[in-house]
């Protein structure tokens, strides 16, 4: 028995074994659909490697979301109605990924970073967290996608609606009774679902048919895969709650599209400028701005063992990690903005992250280290890790007092004698973790990252970033393609 996978054209549709049987023949079309006039709908977006072409969904300014069997060699999105439209706009992508761990029913995901932000368009939100009791059997949802269609040719965008049949294993099920349907080339598409409020939130990832366009319509639900998005592309995707759920709103948790499927503006002035917007969100508690965060968060360097010397032959690879918190889901803390990477009291170039895991790869030659982070909350509130001496083929420098505090000093020149890294692992771990003869990051990883008894925060409120930017060489910033 087999499923289908959504690809645009027969010859390339890829079977996978233990499902019911699929109709070889192509079908006709989105059954009942409608094509979308220009601006309505503007963050489905066309997706096309070369060979096939898929359907994603723009989440956030800077990243598309799409089924992981699409692939991951999309060079760029292209924001309009009509893929031959020359008037359509086309954004590059700076990276793509598929789900690393394989595609399974459920599972079927991808992503891409665009190399420029898209911020004329109103994001429909991720449903999360309390929002998830809107998925009821029999919720009318919209589907919408550039796929074959009954009434003309792959390429444009079309919307349909349906309604949920089911939620069988980890996947959402829409049973084509009344003949609405995605078809070949919507995968990847969004299903979009209104709340009671009024407002909007994008959830399902279109994946497969069973019976052929028309029957069956499996879809991978976002909000299972977070942090999967997140850890691969480094942004924050959404802005009003924590990977798990958790009600955590920061600044951009609101401005939302509140009707989305409208038509408004154009793609030359601005798709839906001047269509209405949500105002801050407070869809599962406060709404940002209405409870106050005077505290600074919290953040640590785990994994390094204090006034170690590491032994290697060459640079040394070697994975940072920092831990920060803000009283997530709390009401006394508006979640961590960004966390910067501090080496040798000096900022590092491109060392900001502004998402989870705070996780950086470098190559350090050898001298004389002296490591920390910066944690910014969404209040303005800062805070300081404890720093962590270490050395590389020479003896770990020595904190001078006032560096047990964990606030680094802004203005001075460092004493520690270390080289510029010359080489960088990736970001997401596996290389860079490697041992030298006096010990690995794992084998101290249980070693606290400071002595404080405030857990290793040197915390600085409501102050921006003074620390001056240093030179210090880390590669590997940018996520690499990733193929499954």
């Amino acid at each position: 028995m087999f499923s289908i996978y959504l690809y645009p054209f027969a010859s390339i549709f890829l079977f996978t074994p233990g499902l019911a049987s699929a109709d070889p023949q192509l079908p006709q079309g989105i059954y009942q659909g409608t094509e979308v006039q220009e601006c309505g709908w503007p963050t489905t977006v066309y997706l096309d490697d070369g060979g096939n072409s898929c359907t994603g969904t723009l989440v956030h300014p800077e990243v598309v979301i799409f089924a992981g069997h699409c692939g991951a060699d999309f060079k760029f999105a292209l924001f309009g109605e009509d893929r031959a439209d020359p008037q359509a706009r086309v954004v590059e992508t700076e990276d793509c990924f598929m789900v690393p761990d394989g595609i399974t029913f459920g599972s079927d995901i991808g992503g891409c970073r665009l190399a420029e932000p898209v911020t004329d368009v109103p994001i429909v939100p991720i449903l999360m967290g309390c929002e998830l009791d809107a998925l009821q059997v029999g919720a009318e949802v919209s589907l919408i996608g550039f796929g074959q269609a009954d009434n003309g040719p792959t390429g444009l965008k079309r919307e349909t609606t349906a309604k949920i049949a089911g939620f069988p294993g980890e996947e959402m099920l829409i049973t084509g009774d009344d003949m609405h349907s995605i078809c070949y080339g919507d995968s990847g598409g969004p299903v979009m679902l209104q709340l009671p409020d009024g407002g909007w939130r994008v959830f399902g990832i279109a994946s497969y048919v069973i019976g052929g366009c028309g029957a069956e319509q499996y879809f991978s639900m976002m909000h299972k895969h977070i942090e999967k998005f997140e850890s691969y592309l480094n942004v924050d995707i959404t802005p009003c709650h924590t990977p798990d759920g958790t009600w955590d709103p920061s600044p951009d948790c609101g401005g939302f599209a509140l009707q989305p499927g409208v038509p408004a503006g154009t793609w030359a002035t601005g798709c839906q400028a001047d269509a209405p917007v949500s105002e801050a969100s407070a869809a599962c508690g406060p709404a940002y701005g209405e409870i106050v965060d005077d505290e600074p968060p919290q953040v640590e360097i785990v994994g390094l063992m204090q006034g170690h010397t590491y032994e290697s032959e060459g640079p040394l690879p070697l994975k940072i990690t920092a831990v920060a918190s803000d009283g997530a889901g709390k009401p006394d803390g508006w979640g961590i903005a960004e966390v910067r990477l501090v080496f040798n009291e000096k900022e590092v170039p491109n060392g900001k992250r502004e998402a989870g895991p705070y996780t950086w790869s470098v190559g350090l030659p050898a001298g004389g280290y002296v490591i920390s982070a910066i944690a910014v909350d969404h209040a303005g509130n800062e805070a300081y890790a404890a720093p962590i001496a270490i050395g590389v083929n020479k003896p770990a420098p020595e904190l001078p007092d006032e560096s047990t505090t964990g606030e680094l000093s802004t203005t001075g020149e460092s004493e520690t004698t270390g080289e510029q890294p010359t080489t960088g692992a990736d970001t997401t771990g596996g290389e860079g973790e490697t041992s030298s003869s006096g010990g690995t990051s794992e084998d101290s990883a249980t070693t606290a990252a400071g002595t404080d008894d405030d857990g290793g925060c040197g915390c600085r409120q409501q102050n921006g970033p003074a620390a001056a930017l240093g030179l210090l060489a880390l590669l590997g910033f940018r996520r690499r393609r990733r193929v499954v």
